[in-house]
């Protein structure tokens, strides 16, 4: 089996285009439903305002996971948006435990789900990020190496 098909990577790849797939969800429900999630995530009192900040951060984790996504698909470095799925969510998490207006629901749940998928998101990242580095230094290295150790044994 070759290194881009190692069972860490591919179990990292699996579970990052699936929580990609998740954002793109939660995305896309954040912009047609904002009152809904905003009630769900954040706040209980939902006014024009909050739904239309609903709306930019459905977008915003429309474009992380579409970005994701393609990475994997295209193995472009998807560590990097991984990591940035990793940030967004733990900001996330400190904005909704800081703010004043933020329902107690958002405290128990939300916070908790923010910290929880920063943390597997950063996980994931890492993982990535080590496959990539472990497939550039065998390409490096290149089929020499290999043989030059049969030959010694």
């Amino acid at each position: 089996m070759d290194d881009t098909t190692s069972p860490d990577r591919f179990d990292a790849q699996r579970i990052a285009l699936l929580a990609a797939r998740g954002r793109l969800g939660l995305g896309l429900a954040a912009v047609v439903f904002p009152g809904l999630v905003a009630r769900a995530m954040l706040t209980d009192d939902v006014s024009a305002g909050t739904r239309a900040l609903g709306r930019l951060v459905g977008i915003r984790d429309f474009v992380i996971g579409a970005a994701t996504v393609m990475s994997i698909k295209d193995g472009s470095r998807p560590e990097n948006w991984v990591g940035m799925s990793a940030l967004i969510d733990m900001a996330d998490g400190v904005v909704s435990l800081v703010s004043p207006g933020a329902s107690r629901r958002a405290r128990l749940v939300g916070v908790p789900l923010a910290f929880a998928s920063g943390a597997l998101h950063l996980r994931l990242a890492r993982a990535l990020a080590d496959a990539s580095l472990d497939e550039e230094r065998a390409r490096l290295e290149g089929p020499s190496s290999e043989a030059d150790a049969d030959d010694a044994s």
